[in-house]
């Protein structure tokens, strides 16, 4: 596992069944029991979420560019998919396992992208 030290923030690589961590640069002894994922991978997925689905909230004002549309949902779906890859990584990092909100919002984002690819193909 790996971690910044509060201190002088070197990253620290730790036996994931350790409890109390020493830094080697600063001598630093600090608890890695409330240690969080960074919640940057989120903010990501969730602004990527708003690209994705973006004709809930645009449609009203702009309702004859579906070119538009599907290129924003594309971009959305990969910058959703990116930050939760982020966020799997980040708490993977700190020993958190616990992916599953991560796995079913990638699911429903790619479930939308085949529909939007699939479009044209519906007669």
């Amino acid at each position: 596992m790996l971690s910044d030290c509060p201190g002088c923030n070197v990253q620290i690589r730790f036996p994931h069944d350790a409890s109390i961590i020493r830094c080697p640069e600063c001598g630093e002894t600090f608890s890695i029991k409330g240690l969080h994922a960074n919640p940057r991978g989120w903010r990501i997925a969730l602004f990527g979420t708003l690209l994705t689905f973006n004709y809930y909230f645009t449609f009203p004002f702009i309702y004859s560019d579906i070119l538009a549309f599907v290129f924003l949902s594309l971009v959305g779906t990969s910058v959703t998919l990116g930050g939760l890859m982020m966020s799997v990584n980040d708490k993977r990092r700190v020993g958190n396992g616990f992916y599953l909100l991560e796995a079913a919002l990638a699911v429903v984002v790619a479930g939308h992208a085949y529909v939007i690819m699939s479009m044209g193909s519906i007669s």
